[in-house]
C-alpha cells in the first residue's frame, strides 16, 4: 500500500516551468546568476550569484543603504 502524497507541500509549491526545474534540480526555489543592478549609469552591484534551496533559511544582511531592498 502506498502512502498518500503530502498535500501541504503541493499547495505551497510554485507552479509553471522554472529554470531550476529545467536544469534538473527540483529542490531549487530561486536561482540568481550574474545579476547586475544599476540606477541609470551608476553601477550599484555586479556579479551577484546565489541559490535558495527548498528547506533552507536564507537571509540578506548588510548595512543601511547597501541595496538589500533593491535586491
Amino acid at each position: 500500500m502506498s502512502a498518500a502524497p503530502d498535500r501541504s507541500e503541493q499547495a505551497n509549491a510554485p507552479s509553471g516551468d522554472h529554470g531550476a526545474q529545467r536544469r534538473g534540480n527540483p529542490g531549487t526555489l530561486l536561482a540568481v546568476e550574474n545579476l547586475e543592478m544599476k540606477f541609470g549609469d551608476r553601477l550599484i552591484q555586479t556579479g551577484i550569484n546565489f541559490t535558495v534551496e527548498k528547506g533552507t533559511i536564507f537571509a540578506i544582511m548588510g548595512g543601511s543603504g547597501c541595496g538589500k531592498s533593491t535586491l
